[in-house]
């Protein structure tokens, strides 16, 4: 019998003085529990074969996308360096062209001040 998780096989000893023996009728019954508790048994180890490898599959399918997940954000990460790249540069050169650009108006400042004499 399957009580719980634990699988019990019902057992009778053999008779006490006085009683009678086990007929083929309990015997058969033993067996027919006994074949009962191994189909069970052999019905639960193919469900749990098939739901590993439903997981096998799953885990084989999450592998795949995290690694392509990965992939897809170190090509992200190069884009996005390359354009800050890009921006320091250009913003580099503005602040040299504004620096260049305010030294030339002092200079020509300082030449149209007019010594006083």
């Amino acid at each position: 019998m399957l009580v719980g998780n634990e699988v019990t096989v019902p057992f009778h000893s053999t008779p006490e003085a006085g009683q009678e023996p086990y007929g083929r009728n309990q015997e058969d019954s033993q067996s027919e529990a006994l074949q009962r508790i191994i189909t069970t048994l052999a019905n639960k180890n193919e469900e749990l074969h098939n739901f590993m490898e439903t997981l096998s599959h799953s885990l084989a399918g999450v592998q795949v996308n995290s690694t392509q997940v990965v992939s897809d954000l170190e090509e992200e990460f190069d884009t996005l360096f390359t354009v800050l790249a890009e921006m320091k540069e250009s913003m580099t050169n503005t602040i040299k062209q504004e620096g260049a650009k305010k030294t030339q108006e002092l200079q020509k400042a300082q030449e149209l001040q007019v010594p006083d004499p």
